[in-house]
């Protein structure tokens, strides 16, 4: 594969996973505590350039979501090599959640490199618990995943072709926004939700429920400007 052609895969990977991480992220201008006490921020980024009470602009916001979202490809790609471009998407958007550190010792990574697409896309669906306690938005979290994840069944290649099963349904939610979204959007959620992020205390579950999308909206007031 060309340079060229991977660079524009991993651009449409990205755009995949940011319509899919987005609608589960609560977009903060002022740095919080989560549920388990994570000093966070923007969509879900941690780290120590996080202050709880501290304001951040859209910009600051935007470069966190973008390169927490390049990390967590990375990550996949580093983990779990070859994998089929919507695998790649909800993978991406789980490590976004979990981590790292957690995704690359996960069931789920020793299955995708066995060969076992179909069982690691399964093991999205047990984790759902955080700070002791399933929550809603995991559960729904983890069946969008899932589903996004199973649809690249049939599309699967080398050691991930599986040409006897069947193709999951198309998930809407997931369809890759417009380029304006992904680039430069003003992403307030409508539905937010109390998700925890990146390198957390997670158990898996047994079950998963179907996902309804969220809709981006910028609910900011603007200010008129006195340029020309």
């Amino acid at each position: 594969m060309s340079k060229r052609r991977v660079i524009a895969t991993g651009v449409g990977v990205l755009a995949l996973a940011g319509a899919l991480i987005l609608p589960f992220e609560s977009d903060r201008e002022t740095g919080y505590r989560d549920v388990v006490g994570v000093a966070t921020a923007g969509a879900g980024h941690t780290g120590a350039d996080v202050e709880v009470g501290q304001r951040y602009d859209l910009d600051r916001r935007q470069a966190w979501f973008d390169d927490d979202r390049r990390e967590a490809l990375a990550t996949v790609d580093r983990c779990t090599p070859g994998l089929p471009e919507k695998a790649r998407a909800a993978f991406t958007s789980f490590t976004f959640n979990v981590g790292g550190r957690a995704y690359c010792a996960s069931t789920l990574a020793r299955k995708a490199n066995a060969g076992d697409l179909r069982g690691a896309c399964a093991e999205l669906s047990r984790w759902t618990y955080a700070g002791g306690r399933e929550l809603p938005g995991l559960v729904r979290r983890r069946a969008a995943e899932r589903k996004l994840c199973e649809e690249s069944l049939t599309a699967a290649v080398g050691k991930f072709a599986y040409s006897r099963l069947k193709p999951a349904p198309n998930l809407a939610s997931t369809s890759p926004p417009k380029k304006s979204a992904i680039e430069r959007p003003a992403y307030v959620l409508a539905r937010p939700s109390a998700v925890p992020n990146r390198d957390r205390s997670y158990r898996p579950a047994r079950g998963a429920e179907p996902v309804r999308s969220g809709r981006l909206v910028d609910s900011r007031p603007r200010r008129a400007s006195g340029r020309r």
